[in-house]
């Protein structure tokens, strides 16, 4: 425990903000998955602690029912998901305001906060993007790339490379350059080398 009986009162009221700042106000950190809930939320371990000022570690406790976001452009109805299950890893971003009352619009307008909390747990989002060093996944600085095991999309300025197979329930047109492979509705697998198809069977 800090002896605090020679702190000045300029050192003790900075110890007081200090603490208040470290036990209430919340920004982000990297979780776990513990649970996936039906209501698009999941429950997460924080992987992070906080050390007190006499240096012992306190843990986080579990957090329930965070949302879980997906990347998408709401207006345009375009969106990705992402396979999640648990134990992935997720990072947790906390509103600096209460949304309780936003979550319940369309997100279209600014609405009045229903409590003065700011930086709340209860305020999370969660999303899929926290890797440790050791598990950083490479980028393309030249490509986007959607990747699913051994299945790949590479998306370039001068096209699409298809790694896997391709399925398709509708027509499916291919320019000059096109390369990959899809299955057809009757179950056949074309083959495509730069726009031109090399093999059916």
């Amino acid at each position: 425990m800090m002896n605090t009986q020679h702190l000045t009162q300029v050192e003790l009221i900075q110890l007081l903000i200090d603490k208040r700042a470290r036990d209430f106000i919340h920004t982000s950190f990297p979780a776990k998955i513990t649970r996936i809930n039906d209501n698009n939320t999941v429950d997460v371990l924080p992987l992070v602690a906080t050390m007190l000022g006499d240096n012992s570690i306190k843990p986080y406790q579990e957090i329930f029912d965070v949302r879980m976001q997906t990347y998408a452009c709401q207006l345009g109805d375009v969106f990705i998901s992402l396979p999640i299950r648990v134990n992935d890893l997720v990072w947790v971003m906390v509103s600096e305001r209460d949304t309780s009352s936003l979550m319940e619009t369309d997100g279209s307008i600014t609405v009045a906060p229903n409590t003065k909390q700011t930086h709340d747990l209860s305020d999370c989002f969660a999303i899929p993007a926290f890797f440790p060093d050791k598990l950083t996944k490479q980028f393309d600085k030249d490509a986007l790339v959607i990747a699913n095991h051994e299945t790949k999309i590479v998306v370039r300025k001068g096209g699409i490379k298809v790694e896997g197979s391709l399925a398709t329930t509708e027509n499916l047109s291919a320019g000059n350059g096109a390369t990959g492979s899809f299955t057809t509705p009757t179950g056949q697998i074309v083959t495509v080398e730069n726009g031109i198809v090399t093999n059916i069977f």
